[in-house]
């Protein structure tokens, strides 16, 4: 008898399982829509956090939904960044869905939540955005494939280099900056030794740096400084604004002193190399000081 009554008490509690499990996505739902009508911005941001516990469809939507209608940038970037932690396949099937328009407010907030997402989901979009002719998406796909440093991006980035728009040539540079030495070393317990960043087995370092150097040649502000930071982290060399120095290290040959000689030292603004021949000052007075743009 005592069985029988414990299996009984067990049977109600399972079976007043589910409804209660409705009735805690419809309070977390409605909590979160209190929370992010809040005047304090911090309130807003902290309230996406709450709602990875329900991942799935719905409380994707929901958190992308309001980001959308969100101001504040801080927000925006705290609701990015759960955005891109959800990890439920219903989740992650509404995310690649709601990419049809990469071009859209939407589309574009997605692609840079991409960035935030692990492995490789989402990369067979972001190849096809960064194919496109589009610049704004396809710049921000290939930060995106940069920051996820998988191997079906490398080629790919390497290609849009030569992009008619400097702004993903220069997007693919900081991508491929990204993936070189992105990966670690095992920590060694003996020695005590910590784990230290060490290049991808798949990362061929020959095929990527004379496309870097031939773009260089004639590239100008933002991208030449993208090219050579580039060139630089994936090489472990220090020529700087030097072609002659970079092609002859692509080319496998002694970079002498002759050659060291010929590096340019740019004008600085503002802690800043200058690498183009004039420089454009923009004074945004568009949002309030505190509202810092963290895009």
């Amino acid at each position: 008898m005592k069985s029988a009554a414990a299996l009984l008490a067990l049977l109600l509690v399972l079976g007043t399982g589910l409804p209660a499990a409705a009735d805690d996505w419809t309070d977390a739902r409605n909590e979160f829509r209190s929370w992010i009508r809040s005047e304090r911005w911090q309130d807003r941001a902290s309230a996406y956090q709450t709602l990875l516990d329900y991942d799935g469809a719905k409380a994707f939507q929901e958190v992308l939904s309001a980001a959308l209608k969100e101001k504040n940038p801080r927000v925006q970037l705290a609701a990015m960044k759960v955005v891109g932690q959800f990890r439920s396949p219903e989740a992650q099937a509404v995310f690649l869905k709601q990419l049809s328009q990469p071009k859209s407010s939407k589309g574009l907030f997605l692609l840079m939540a991409l960035a935030g997402t692990p492995g490789d989901f989402g990369v067979p979009r972001l190849l096809e955005v960064l194919r496109g002719k589009d610049a704004q998406p396809a710049a921000l796909a290939a930060n995106a494939l940069g920051a996820k440093s998988v191997e079906a991006g490398l080629v790919p980035l390497t290609a849009a280099l030569q992009h008619k728009a400097w702004q993903v040539a220069a997007a693919a540079a900081r991508g491929l900056k990204a993936m070189a030495w992105s990966e670690l070393t095992k920590p060694d317990k003996k020695s005590g030794k910590e784990p230290e960043p060490k290049m991808p087995a798949w990362f061929d370092e020959e095929k990527v740096v004379r496309p870097l150097v031939d773009t260089l040649e004639n590239a100008r502000g933002v991208l030449r400084g993208d090219l050579i930071e580039a060139l630089e982290k994936i090489t472990r060399k220090d020529y700087g604004d030097n072609h002659a120095a970079w092609v002859a290290h692509a080319q496998g040959e002694e970079v002498t002193e002759a050659l060291l000689a010929l590096r340019k030292h740019p004008p600085y603004f503002f802690g800043l190399p200058v690498y183009g021949e004039r420089i454009v000052v923009v004074f945004d007075a568009s949002v309030l000081s505190e509202n810092v743009h963290p895009f």
